[in-house]
C-alpha cells in the first residue's frame, strides 16, 4: 500500500521510506524542501537513496547531471536519529529497529539539502 500525501507530516520534515520496491537499495528519501503534492489522495513520492558514510562528502546521484544542480546534488547527512539513540533502540528491541528503520544502524543517508 503506498503512502499518501496525507500521510506525511507537515511542516517541512525530512522523511525516509525503508522497503521502497522502486529503488535498487529499497530506500526512498523526500526531503524537507520536495514540493508537496496538493492533492492529499496522490501518492507520495521521493527519490532512491542510499546509505552512506559520514562526512563522506557528496554522493553520486544516479543522473550525473544532477550533480552539478545545487537544488538536486546529494549529500552524506544524517536523517534519522543520532548515532546513540539509533544504536540504543536497535540494541534494546531489534525487532521494531527492524520494523521502523529497517534493521539500518546509521542514520546517514544520501539527501538533498542540508535538513535545516
Amino acid at each position: 500500500m503506498a503512502l499518501k500525501e496525507r500521510d506525511l507530516p507537515d511542516g517541512g520534515k525530512d522523511f525516509i521510506s525503508f522497503g521502497a520496491a522502486a529503488c535498487e537499495n529499497l530506500v526512498c528519501v523526500r526531503d524537507s524542501s520536495f514540493p508537496k503534492n496538493p492533492d492529499p489522495n496522490a501518492d507520495a513520492v521521493g527519490y532512491c537513496s542510499s546509505a552512506c558514510a559520514a562526512n563522506s562528502g557528496i554522493c553520486p546521484a544516479a543522473n550525473a547531471a544532477d550533480d552539478s544542480n545545487p537544488s538536486k546534488r546529494l549529500t552524506c547527512r544524517a536523517l534519522l536519529l543520532d548515532e546513540q539513540t539509533l544504536a540504543a533502540i536497535c540494541s534494546n528491541d531489534p525487532a521494531k529497529c527492524y520494523q521502523y528503520f529497517g534493521g539500518t544502524t546509521s542514520p546517514y543517508f544520501c539527501a538533498r539539502g542540508t535538513g535545516m
